[in-house]
């Protein structure tokens, strides 16, 4: 039994082919163009279908069968699409005046999306939230993917003063179903839909960084997870909310418990800020590894940064990442223990950073945690292996399911 797992991210959809081992048994990436624009989901269809081409080359050259056997999709948090693509992706500023105070992370984006794009909110029938655009274009379902039931005041309530406050359509707000659903056969029109897909059972997943929890097992009291990417989250699982100004308290998947998490909003787009400028000024290509190493080693000679300015410019900037990244992990296991919590004794990276290992290294002494890495790296995609598997019947839990599925790179 295998799944078609893919994330929409900031920049690229991530793709995989996933067995109920958790083995990745093809994986594809696939960057975006218009990111960051407010056409950013009309490219969404089209890349998940060059990633399947791109992993059905790869099995084929290793003489690996490639016949999923479901489909499950996530993507990145609050994002908001009308359903003629128009997107206003969840990392966009906005301003919205109200009188009315809300819990809702999304209505005052949908009230702000009316106000920026009312032609497009007008003449649609449904607005979405992240990867649901997606899985309304493979399946014809409009679905909005409630992650657990305490996250509905962070979702929508029908009694929710700021929607009336704004007269927001409602209706416009397709129904709520949990990640695992069973959403349909995938039947898209699209003429690059390769027909061995056609009625494949599609499953619904889960916002990124739920999928991205649910894959890295922080399902239990205790485990620490780093989720690094565009954004970067320090996540810790308890079994009561943490009180603390830093911290963003949230229910996790699994109820009775919750994700306790502090944010570092620009850590994955300051590296590549960084990287581009080294480019500009060097005249060659770099790595994420490149630079890593070019900033933490203390070998002069080593040095390959040639114009100084630069290089004192990335020292600077990675030494106050670090700093964010030790605060934060203090952060969260003082408040844990404050609340007798079980303190973390482990940190699982995933995520676009998670596969350097020399910066794995340098967060575990910089934390004094062992770094864990997950066989997987986008550990999205298990998590939505997980929710497809769950969905079809292989296993009666995501605990369950997570014990056989999350499986360390360095174990």
């Amino acid at each position: 039994m295998t799944v078609l797992s893919a994330d929409i991210g900031t920049s690229s959809l991530k793709a995989a082919l996933i067995n109920e081992d958790g083995l990745p048994l093809a994986q594809s990436r696939i960057p975006f163009i218009l990111y960051g624009t407010s056409h950013a989901s009309t490219e969404w269809l089209s890349a998940f279908f060059k990633a399947v081409e791109k992993m059905r080359s790869s099995c084929s050259a290793r003489s690996i069968s490639f016949a999923p056997d479901a489909v499950c999709i996530s993507g990145n948090g609050p994002t908001v699409v009308s359903e003629d693509g128009t997107t206003l992706l969840w990392k966009t500023p906005f301003q919205l005046e109200s009188s009315v105070s809300t819990k809702s992370l999304f209505l005052p984006r949908l009230a702000f999306f009316k106000e920026q794009f009312f032609l497009s909110y007008r003449i649609s029938r449904w607005m979405f939230s992240g990867p649901e655009f997606l899985l309304w274009q493979l399946t014809g379902r409009a679905v909005t993917i409630l992650p657990e039931e305490r996250y509905i005041s962070a979702y929508w309530t029908e009694g929710d003063a700021f929607a009336a406050e704004q007269k927001f359509d409602m209706s416009k707000l397709p129904p709520f179903v949990a990640p695992g659903t069973f959403l349909g056969g995938l039947h898209c029109s699209c003429r690059s839909c390769p027909s061995d897909l056609v009625d494949l059972p599609v499953f619904a997943g889960a916002p990124d960084f739920v999928a991205a929890l649910v894959g890295t097992n922080t399902l239990q009291e205790g485990k620490l997870c780093d989720r690094a990417g565009s954004s970067e989250g320090i996540n810790l699982c308890t079994n009561k909310p943490l009180t603390h100004p830093k911290i963003r308290t949230l229910p996790s998947v699994i109820p009775g418990l919750w994700n306790a998490s502090v944010l570092l909003p620009d850590t994955g787009s300051r590296f590549a800020a960084y990287r581009d400028l080294v480019e500009r000024t060097e005249g060659h290509a770099v790595t994420h590894a490149d630079i890593v190493h070019q900033l933490l080693t203390e070998d002069e000679n080593a040095h390959t940064i040639t114009d100084s300015a630069v290089l004192a410019q990335g020292k600077d900037f990675i030494r106050d990442i670090s700093n964010q990244i030790k605060d934060a992990v203090q952060t969260l296991t003082e408040a844990a223990q404050q609340s007798g919590i079980e303190v973390p004794h482990a940190l699982t990276v995933t995520g676009g950073q998670a596969s350097n290992a020399e910066w794995n290294a340098y967060k575990s002494s910089i934390t004094g945690l062992e770094v864990h890495t997950p066989l997987c790296t986008d550990a999205e995609l298990i998590g939505d292996a997980m929710f497809a598997l769950c969905g079809i019947g292989i296993f009666k839990s995501i605990p369950e399911a997570a014990d056989r599925l999350c499986k360390r790179k360095d174990a």
